[in-house]
């Protein structure tokens, strides 16, 4: 075995090259770590001894306590996927404060499940996909949104502090506690306040939304309704606002990441017209476990 580290630029190179072989899920995580300046606290595990092409595990450390992820690649039988995978934790948990590292990982390779249990991962929960073509949004106006507003953020704190309000009770992944989307944007939180929605009724602060455009695609980040106005039917309004947003952009699609167990955001996005494409298994490492 020779477990070699490349950072992500000499990780693309590789991929050109035909040396890696990486599943859609990493080469999208790769592309955006990339595209957005976050490779720089990243790297891939590879290991030379192994035939081409060879799968990889990628680490990426993200701010925060709660921000580190691992994607792994696809794990093919006899290919050191424990120790790759230990290499990349080992090398996330050498950071100062890190705490927890999550890694995604399709359902049906068994392989990679069990190289992640080895490896010190818990199994947490499953992610489902749902995705829904943008060709024939209605944008909903905000004229019919029962008196809500909506604005964007006055400041990194302000939307950190929505998003966090809304995460109370939340569904979503309840596992990772504190946990904000916000934290892998930290390194450019100037730039987070406009990309952040606030929606507001009669003054007071009902929910948040945030997305971006990838090539052809509108992906909702993060969508949030605080406590106090759940129950009422906004969750609804406020996904459709959003994917107005995935109109004006002239995507094709617009997806959204959710818990399974979330069943009142998935039967939202149903009623939307937002179908199942794919689920993934989350498992989480935590730094002394």
């Amino acid at each position: 075995m020779n477990l070699r580290a490349l950072d992500l630029v000499q990780a693309r190179e590789s991929c050109a090259r035909g040396e890696l072989a990486l599943t859609t899920h990493d080469l999208d995580a790769l592309s955006l770590a990339l595209a957005t300046g976050e490779s720089r606290d990243a790297t891939l595990w590879m290991d030379d001894a192994l035939p081409l092409p060879r799968s990889a595990v990628i680490a990426q450390r993200q701010a925060g306590r709660w921000g580190s992820v691992l994607f792994g690649s696809a794990i093919v039988p006899g290919e050191n996927a424990v120790e790759r995978l230990s290499a990349a934790v080992d090398w996330l948990f050498a950071f100062e404060g890190l705490e927890t590292i999550c890694a995604l990982s399709p359902r049906e390779r068994n392989l990679e499940s069990e190289a992640l249990r080895r490896a010190g991962f818990v199994h947490v929960t499953e992610i489902v996909r749902r995705q829904r073509s943008v060709s024939t949004t209605d944008p909903l106006p905000l004229s019919e949104a029962d008196g809500l507003t909506v604005r964007a953020a006055v400041s990194w704190e302000e939307a950190e502090s929505v998003v966090r309000r809304t995460q109370v009770g939340s569904l979503d992944c309840p596992e990772l506690g504190e946990h904000s989307p916000l934290e892998r944007f930290r390194e450019r939180r100037d730039e987070i306040p406009s990309r952040v929605r606030v929606y507001e009724c009669a003054g007071a602060i009902a929910g948040v939304g945030m997305g971006h455009a990838d090539d052809e695609t509108w992906s909702l980040d993060y969508l949030g309704v605080v406590p106090e106005f759940r129950g009422r039917g906004w969750g609804k309004i406020i996904v459709g606002i959003e994917l107005a947003g995935a109109f004006a952009s002239e995507r094709r699609s617009a997806r959204v990441d959710l818990d399974v167990r979330n069943h009142y955001a998935i039967a939202i996005y149903d009623a939307l017209g937002f179908r199942e494409a794919g689920r993934r298994d989350l498992w989480v490492a935590r730094r002394g476990r």
